[in-house]
């Protein structure tokens, strides 16, 4: 388990008034309580929050410093717009590292793992009940399945990367929440039942399948239609080349949420 000495650590761990007024702001952002395109405001964030500036802004250094945040010259922060472009790159990185990955975790993970994933999968069934509404404890489930996958792929920066991507994947879905909260759900039972079957192709055959009905899901959404994206399912095993994508040519960055003017 790659991460089983890391969270012991950080529960261990003594966070300091910067750290919570971080995790505070993070969640506001990924939620869309902080709404995309808005300046972050200080005053009215600070007296709900309790803190003094010195955290909140050294908080707001770190959220920069991960794309989070805009800085703006003498007027603060701005959250960051979520861009049309940045949802079709995010979902083309994890439909490259995870069916590269999944096809590891199929072939390694024990029968204590395939448990966890398993009890997972009949939550998200408890979940969907008779619909398929969007809600957050299914965004919640979503993120929790792909970082375990991450993880028991046994590569520290796959993880690294995933909890990246699996954030930005979270902010979307909550936009997407707002904006149609009877979107279907992408159900992870397959990749599950593929890892329980120990047939690596499969497993990326469903991720990638995954992958892609998520991402049409959210493109579609908010364009009316979504670019064709596939890959070639590759036993990475073998350590088999990966076929390149193809570029898609864009002519600019289409903010989803733009920034509002500011009322005179």
């Amino acid at each position: 388990m790659v991460n089983s000495s890391n969270k012991s650590k950080q529960t261990r761990r003594k966070f300091t008034a910067t750290d919570l007024v971080y995790k505070e702001l993070k969640d506001q952002i990924l939620t869309l309580k902080l709404s995309p395109g808005t300046l972050l405001e200080e005053d009215r964030i600070l007296g709900k929050l309790g803190f003094s500036r010195t955290p909140f802004r050294e908080a707001c250094m770190r959220l920069k410093e991960e794309g989070w945040l805009l800085s703006i010259s003498r007027r603060g922060y701005l959250i960051s717009p979520i861009m049309f472009e940045d949802m079709s790159d995010i979902y083309s990185l994890r439909l490259i590292l995870e069916s590269a990955s999944v096809q590891i975790v199929a072939s390694r993970a024990s029968e204590k793992d395939i448990q966890l994933l398993e009890e997972m999968v009949r939550f998200e069934e408890d979940e969907l009940g008779s619909g398929q509404s969007l809600k957050k404890s299914l965004v919640e489930l979503s993120y929790k399945f792909h970082m375990r996958f991450a993880e028991l792929a046994g590569n520290t920066r796959i993880v690294n990367i995933m909890q990246s991507a699996m954030e930005h994947c979270e902010r979307f879905d909550s936009m997407l929440s707002r904006y149609d909260s009877q979107a279907p759900w992408v159900r992870h039972s397959k990749i599950v039942l593929a890892i329980k079957n120990r047939d690596p192709i499969e497993a990326s055959k469903r991720m990638q399948e995954h992958i892609q009905q998520a991402r049409s899901r959210i493109l579609n959404a908010f364009s009316g239609h979504a670019l064709e994206l596939s890959l070639p399912v590759q036993d990475f095993r073998m350590q088999v080349p990966l076929s390149p994508l193809h570029n898609h040519g864009r002519k600019g960055q289409s903010a989803v949420f733009p920034r509002r003017p500011r009322s005179r």
